[in-house]
């Protein structure tokens, strides 16, 4: 109560303007406390209350700029009322590789679930028509929320979509699906369904190219070209690249993705079809869990906005001496030197660590013609996003990363 009556003080044109004055001041002071200038808080706020003439668009403004300014803290996932998880039991390693259906054991208790088909669609004398009866029973009984496939049991999940487009199977439609390793017959996704597909750089077994590039152009046949027969905002391909650089080695996942074991990483792609969000968006976010709570601090403390770096340009230099005894000087130092969140390893300095690395000087770099490039990307980031029904989130779409440079004389 008393800090409600701090922001409410009492207005000669009554309530309502004085409800709208208490708002304009908290906008104000939550984007001050972001690192926006008081001029610059002043102009953003009035800018963002012209269009919120309702409590819904209040509360949609509050979200928005909690995006945009301070993400919040990634919670722990509830998968406790999650529903099923079917696993098809063909081609998913329950015996060959069985910490794979450990893994989700694991995370969602008896709620992962391992199919009693176990005949393999592969067999020369294989009949799909009678072999997919048990799996629908499965499914009839289970009423799973997700449907895991991998290897050849993708040839049962590719029956369940085909079912799914002739017509009287519409509960398939309510289920969400991964198929870890693309089937090479696969052309086609269903619409209007969440999917996952799962391949790696060294798939030695289905080999198909990621086909993406740089130019933007999309290679037929390739995986990038069979995720976007899929439903917009609905499909995610999870793709492990080779990455071979001075500062590490990244493997790329042969047919048995040995990075789906690692870092919850399984876990976290079902979470992520089972969420509200698109699956790509969700997974992406979870990532966050990685961070240290310090870094996450240090992170919001430093900003996010492009405009929020740039108010705290001073002078006329290009490079500027950042104060060491100042918060924006604290928060690079945290962030620089912060490990990784209890129980995730390193990538960079593995084993040893940053922080034992004395930072002698800390320079903000004013380009203001480098600035208006970062805000017309983040612009058209932010729109593109929304076209695929997509919020922009700090943190999620955008990151506080380093890169190094190749001698000292760059710097």
């Amino acid at each position: 109560r008393t800090q409600l009556l701090e922001f409410v003080k009492p207005h000669a044109d009554g309530w309502k303007a004085a409800l709208a004055a208490a708002l304009r001041k908290s906008v104000f002071q939550f984007l001050t406390s972001c690192g926006r200038t008081d001029a610059d808080a002043e102009r953003v706020a009035s800018k963002r209350l012209q269009s919120c003439s309702t409590a819904a668009a209040q509360r949609a403004m509050w979200d928005k700029l909690s995006l945009e300014y301070c993400p919040r803290a990634p919670a722990p996932p509830d998968r406790s009322s999650v529903g099923k998880v079917l696993v098809i039991a063909p081609g998913f390693g329950i015996m060959a590789t069985p910490a794979q259906f450990r893994t989700l054991v694991r995370a969602f208790g008896s709620a992962a679930v391992c199919s009693s088909q176990h005949a393999s669609p592969e067999e020369a004398d294989f009949d799909m028509a009678a072999g997919i009866l048990p799996i629908l029973q499965e499914i009839k009984h289970h009423k799973p929320k997700a449907i895991l496939c991998a290897s050849k049991g993708g040839l049962y999940m590719r029956e369940l979509w085909r079912l799914m487009k002739a017509g009287g199977h519409d509960h398939l439609k309510g289920i969400a699906y991964l198929m870890i390793n693309a089937h090479p017959d696969l052309t086609q996704l269903p619409q209007g369904v969440k999917i996952i597909l799962v391949q790696g750089a060294k798939e030695e077994k289905w080999q198909r190219e990621r086909g993406y590039r740089n130019n933007g152009r999309v290679v037929d046949n390739s995986l990038e070209a069979l995720i976007r027969t899929g439903s917009p905002g609905m499909c995610y391909l999870y793709y492990t690249a080779e990455v071979n650089s001075n500062w590490g080695y990244r493997k790329g996942d042969t047919h048995v993705p040995v990075s789906l074991l690692q870092h919850d990483c399984l876990p976290r792609l079902v979470d992520s079809l089972l969420a509200t969000s698109s699956p790509g968006a969700a997974f992406q976010a979870s990532s966050r869990a990685f961070l240290s709570p310090e870094r996450v601090a240090a992170e919001n403390g430093l900003g996010w906005h492009p405009e929020t770096l740039s108010s705290r340009f001073e002078g006329t230099e290009m490079r500027v001496e950042v104060p060491p005894d100042s918060a924006e000087f604290r928060h690079v130092e945290c962030i620089f030197k912060a490990d990784p969140a209890s129980g995730v390893d390193r990538f960079y300095f593995p084993g040893r660590g940053t922080s034992n690395f004395k930072i002698t000087k800390i320079e903000r770099v004013q380009n203001a013609a480098l600035k208006d490039t970062v805000d017309d990307k983040r612009g058209r980031v932010v729109k593109m996003l929304e076209k695929a029904g997509i919020r922009y989130e700090a943190g999620v779409h955008s990151r506080w990363l380093f890169h190094g440079a190749k001698d000292a004389d760059a710097l």
